[in-house]
């Protein structure tokens, strides 16, 4: 997770990658911090079928600076909310808010879209989630603790301890 340090905004983002190494379809249908659901509103993935490959899978997560402290909006080479991008690997989606991240040199872009429920996933689907922290969950001050962060599928999930990265 990373804390927006520069402005002090009391913003922050988390982001992880998940894969369903089971023979069911699950549905990730909660993320916490410190206890607190972020709302489904916050989340942008990619989950679609092939939409990830193993290369962007296994890459470092990535993140640079806010370029909206008063909204949050994040700014890693990425298009949000409904700016104009032209891509060939990703179809522009009027209406949709959307983040578009390059995660490793000679990969495609990943579009990520903006959530309105659970992020469901076939076995073997691999996901990429990107998710905005509630406001003032998270402050400059958390920076370089730990924190924790669960991720729930159903009944099936628990908290893990991260370290929170001033940015």
């Amino acid at each position: 997770m990373w804390v927006d340090s520069t402005h002090s905004s009391g913003w922050a983002w988390g982001a992880f990658d998940v894969r369903n190494s089971g023979d069911k379809l699950l549905s990730i249908d909660q993320i916490q911090i410190r206890g607190q659901a972020v709302p489904f509103q916050n989340w942008y993935a990619n989950s679609t079928v092939n939409g990830i490959s193993s290369a962007q899978f296994q890459a470092a997560l990535i993140y640079t600076s806010m370029i909206g402290t008063t909204n949050g909006v994040l700014n890693n080479g990425t298009q949000f909310g409904g700016v104009t991008w032209t891509m060939t690997t990703c179809p522009n989606t009027p209406g949709n808010n959307n983040m578009v991240i390059q995660l490793a040199s000679g990969q495609p872009t990943i579009c990520l879209s903006q959530q309105s429920g659970p992020i469901s996933l076939a076995p073997g689907q691999k996901a990429i989630v990107y998710f905005k922290v509630p406001q003032n969950l998270l402050t400059s001050v958390d920076a370089g603790s730990a924190s924790s962060v669960a991720v729930y599928a159903g009944k099936v999930g628990s908290p893990v301890s991260v370290t929170v990265a001033a940015k």
